[in-house]
């Protein structure tokens, strides 16, 4: 009877100790702190992730250490102070939990991060295999030089969300030529030149999506505040709560209109679908590939969005609206003065000028994205030099804040071949 009662109480206490262990949050950063990522240097850099609440989180870099404790939610937030570009390093994280073994992000890089966002244009890869019609000009030859280990770039999962998200889906990815292939045109250009040019490490992280609407990369509370844009907010808020009470609809008579988006396309037929999986509709991409990386340390953004607007002189008014005063990248640089480049300038029916072909009539894409790749790194190099004084020259000359001036011995020099004809190129 006393081993029965025994065996009992062993199994119980194992039980027990089975749901303690497994009510216990492991240490997890933030996706965007993995192996070969690029930090910010000269500046406060935030990294994040979740804990069990309660727990202290140590995270440490180079000599540097600091801590933090999970908050009720679990989730943790420390920052490093002033890193010197620099590097491979190896970042340690680790919980203060019995049996936690501490996290080992490896070949980390200090040096100059950008974002690059925005719809197709920046999304298009640099290879036309796998991803037609685009891809570079020659980017045969293109791909087989790609060999920049200190040029890297964390590309975001497509995803919406009809609310915040707190993590994106995606990895940091080393220049090679077998990884450069699947990289966006436009970033890998921009990150390539500024390497070579700096000789610093170079991070892009690359959270675009295709035939998004701007309205889409902005949050809930700046399309509510606004008086221009809240009836996009409320239409979706309707549709939404409409499609969650009939989830199995087979048509969407019934149901609320969609919000009449900037860009605007015809509805598709057949189920009525969930419209925060639609990529046109306000909020979404805010809320799925942009809030989960804000608190990341960046030195800019260039941002390739609008060539789709549609509405004639009101639509485009109504773009230059959203992008310029209510675009959260742009209020976040703004705040911490640091440039964002945004391209292209929207014009009154260009979405009807234009023809349906990316390569037909030439317009500023594939293969110009050498052009707009040029033009976003000498913008760059004419509004934020690093802090850090590089090899190929004299460091910035500070002319007031947020606007830095560097010197004309800096303008790169890229053979970008753009020479050739637009029938050269339309014919490929």
């Amino acid at each position: 009877m006393n081993l029965i009662k025994r065996l009992s109480l062993l199994a119980s206490l194992c039980a027990m100790l089975c749901f303690t262990l497994a009510a216990r949050a492991q240490v997890k950063p933030s996706a965007l702190f993995s192996d070969h990522m690029v930090l910010q240097s000269g500046t406060l850099v935030p990294i994040w992730g979740t804990a069990t609440p309660g727990e202290k989180v140590a995270v440490t870099l180079n000599g540097q250490t600091r801590s933090a404790t999970a908050d009720a939610e679990g989730k943790w937030i420390v920052s490093l102070y002033n890193l010197k570009s620099g590097g491979p390093f190896e970042m340690t994280i680790a919980g203060d939990g019995a049996g936690d073994a501490p996290i080992v992000v490896k070949d980390v890089l200090v040096g100059e991060v950008w974002l690059g966002s925005g719809q197709s244009n920046m999304q298009f890869n640099v290879s036309a295999k796998g991803h037609p019609p685009y891809g570079l000009i020659n980017e045969d030859k293109e791909i087989a030089a790609a060999n920049y280990p200190q040029l890297r770039m964390f590309t975001a999962k497509n995803a919406t969300a009809y609310d915040p998200q707190s993590d994106v889906v995606g990895t940091w990815q080393v220049c090679t030529p077998q990884t450069v292939p699947d990289w966006s045109a436009v970033g890998y250009l921009f990150g390539r030149d500024l390497n070579q040019a700096l000789k610093l490490p170079v991070g892009i992280v690359l959270s675009a999506f295709g035939a998004s609407t701007a309205e889409a990369w902005i949050p809930r509370d700046a399309l509510a505040a606004d008086p221009l844009l809240k009836p996009m907010l409320d239409k979706l808020d309707a549709r939404e709560i409409y499609f969650k009470a009939h989830p199995n609809a087979t048509t969407d008579a019934d149901a609320p209109p969609s919000p009449q988006t900037i860009n605007a396309r015809p509805g598709r037929p057949g189920p009525l679908r969930d419209p925060a999986h639609d990529q046109h509709q306000p909020t979404v991409l805010y809320n799925a590939m942009i809030n989960p990386i804000i608190p990341y340390a960046i030195r800019g953004a260039i941002w390739y969005q609008g060539e789709s607007v549609v509405g004639g002189p009101q639509g485009v008014m109504l773009y230059g609206h959203v992008m310029d005063a209510r675009h959260p990248v742009a209020q976040a640089l703004a705040r911490r003065r640091l440039p964002v480049l945004r391209r292209p300038v929207a014009r009154p029916g260009e979405r009807q000028q234009q023809p349906s072909h990316p390569r037909a009539a030439g317009q500023d894409s594939i293969p110009a994205q050498y052009r707009n790749g040029r033009r976003a790194r000498h913008w760059r190099n004419s509004q934020c030099p690093p802090q850090e004084q590089g090899a190929a020259g004299r460091g910035p000359e500070q002319d007031r804040p947020g606007q830095c001036l560097w010197p004309q011995d800096r303008v790169l020099r890229a053979g970008l071949r753009i020479q050739q004809s637009r029938e050269q190129r339309d014919s490929r």
